[in-house]
């Protein structure tokens, strides 16, 4: 609902997950509620809000990162943190998702994690790397038919 820009709607889907997820108590599902929901939030400019809701996600994965796994919760986290314009912050947190030199580096992740990675490289100054970078995410979308995150790339080239 927020990329069709009915945020109301996206907001209510998203609490409505939160409020499913909590009661399992399992990190990995309320973890991915709350990204989802503190994405809509940091859409509709609550930055505030969208940080104090993962406030306790940060204090588990910050005190054992290795054995904590939210997938895409650094990539929440660098994204809010560049809309508030923290860019070393934005770029600590979505290295923690980036793969390095794993198989998954040549995959459809690299396509859809490095477009945020280049604005927050952007953010910092580092114009050339992020350049670099944005290229190899539109060409891998382009390989794996991600449009949307092959537009994202090339908005930023």
């Amino acid at each position: 609902a927020v990329l069709t820009g009915h945020l109301a709607a996206a907001r209510g889907f998203a609490e409505l997950a939160v409020q499913t997820a909590t009661p399992l108590g399992d990190y990995f599902r309320v973890g991915m509620a709350r990204g989802q929901l503190a994405t809509v939030l940091g859409v509709c400019g609550d930055l505030d809000a969208a940080l104090r809701l993962l406030e306790p996600l940060v204090r588990l994965i910050d005190g054992d990162p290795d054995s904590v796994s939210v997938p895409g919760f650094g990539m929440v986290m660098g994204e809010l943190h560049r809309r508030r314009g923290d860019a070393a912050e934005a770029l600590r947190w979505l290295e923690r998702d980036l793969p390095k030199e794993s198989p998954a580096a040549v995959t459809y992740l690299m396509a859809v994690l490095l477009p945020p990675y280049g604005a927050a490289l952007r953010a910092a100054g580092r114009r050339d790397e992020a350049a670099e970078l944005l290229e190899r995410a539109a060409t891998l979308a382009q390989r794996f038919d991600l449009p949307r995150y092959r537009a994202d790339a090339l908005e930023q080239l």
